[in-house]
């Protein structure tokens, strides 16, 4: 059996034009591929259009085939027009791997060489009686066992999405339903790992176990990023319910790991946010024009 490879794609245009329906439905097409074929291996298929960005997203597995879509990405009208950021989560690995592909040439983004994916988070809610940092967090409202860590960072992780909302092992253009909207968590094997503070300081972890080794009280750990929940961490295995599941069929899932909301608008490696800044640009004199 293959490992569960999901793929996100996210395209703009180089001109920074919108990048129209016409467009999106063949883009859609030459970049979701199972073997040589339209299709997804045990990743249900998402696309979607920020207009307000002019960048188009996309999210399917690819198994072991990712090399399926060179031959679309390297064609020489793509190069010339297009941009596009692929990340991957490997079922088999503990995080996502980022790469960037387009003709053109810009300064501070490598072309086609793989990095990993970088998380940021702004705060931590801890859940429980913090000790080690107990003089650095406050209480949130009037729930006094959870406390706001106002420290932030980034991190790898895993956002694999196999076996979300699957309907069948390999899924079929049939399958495609295009109000299918992804669930915000996901099942995940690992917390945040190789974490990076903003501070420089000796007294902070460099991974969710130790965080726990840290705060043996915290029952649970949010990192958090503009005010929304991006990972949560578990100090001990639990029973959770398939709940957010349609199959009711399965038994409950006991585990030690993390739920991850991780994606495009946390993603901080410098070589993307330069990337980002430079559409942005591009964007502006095109609407200028």
């Amino acid at each position: 059996m293959s490992n569960i490879h999901t793929s996100y794609f996210e395209i703009v245009r180089l001109d920074g034009r919108h990048v129209t329906p016409e467009e999106q439905d063949w883009l859609f097409q030459g970049l979701v591929r199972y073997r040589e074929s339209f299709g997804s291996y045990w990743v249900r298929i998402y696309r979607e259009y920020d207009s307000e960005t002019r960048r188009m997203r996309i999210q399917y597995g690819s198994g072991k085939h990712g090399n399926a879509i060179d031959k679309f990405i390297d064609d020489s009208h793509f190069q010339q027009n297009y941009a596009v950021w692929i990340r991957t989560a490997d079922e088999g690995s503990d995080s996502d791997n980022l790469l960037f592909s387009s003709g053109l040439t810009i300064e501070g983004v490598p072309f086609e060489e793989w990095e990993r994916a970088r998380y940021g988070f702004d705060s931590l809610v801890l859940a429980g009686t913090p000790k080690h940092f107990r003089n650095r967090t406050k209480p949130i409202g009037e729930q006094a066992y959870r406390r706001l860590l106002p420290l932030g960072g980034s991190y790898t992780t895993l956002t694999d999405r196999g076996m979300v909302d699957i309907k069948s092992s390999t899924i079929k253009p049939s399958d495609y339903d295009p109000n299918y909207q992804p669930r915000r968590f996901l099942t995940h094997f690992e917390g945040p790992i190789y974490l990076e503070w903003e501070e420089a300081s000796p007294d902070l972890p460099n991974g969710w176990e130790e965080l726990f080794s840290l705060e043996p009280e915290i029952k649970f750990a949010v990192w958090c990023w503009k005010g929304r929940a991006v990972n949560v961490c578990f100090a001990q295995e639990i029973s959770y319910p398939y709940s957010s599941w349609p199959r009711k069929d399965l038994p409950l899932l006991t585990f030690h790991q993390g739920l991850v909301a991780d994606g495009w608008t946390n993603l901080v490696n410098s070589s993307y946010l330069t990337f980002r800044n430079w559409h942005v640009r591009q964007v502006f004199l095109e609407e200028q024009s």
